[in-house]
């Protein structure tokens, strides 16, 4: 019964805001568009179909972090910590020559030595 209500009320809430979000994004649009560039006046209907449209050709959404595993904080900190001391001194010399590749290539093509 309890999870039916917490269902309910998330369906409720989810539509509510994709509602208020449509609304301000017609708001907007009608306010600024058809001023600036001639453009056209959204009902609430194509304002929420050019949020839908929006959404499928830029993503987006906070799913930025779906399928990333092993990107948290401690990740490099832990590795670090695991290695010898001969591991870590070769990963810093492959990262200096990463870096120094990459500001070789915006000074013009010069090779940076460290």
């Amino acid at each position: 019964m309890m999870k039916a209500r917490w269902i309910f009320k998330m369906i409720v809430g989810g539509t509510l805001m994709v509602a208020c979000f449509t609304a301000l994004v017609m708001w907007l649009w009608n306010l600024m568009i058809p001023e600036l560039f001639n453009g056209p006046i959204l009902s609430f209907w194509q304002a929420l179909g050019l949020l839908i449209l929006s959404k499928i050709l830029f993503g987006g959404g906070g799913h930025a972090w779906r399928g990333r595993r092993n990107c948290g904080p401690n990740r490099w900190s832990d590795r670090f910590k695991n290695m010898t001391p001969e591991q870590r001194e070769q990963m810093k010399e492959q990262w200096q020559q990463r870096c120094s590749m990459w500001k070789s290539k915006r000074s013009g093509g010069e090779t940076a030595t460290n």
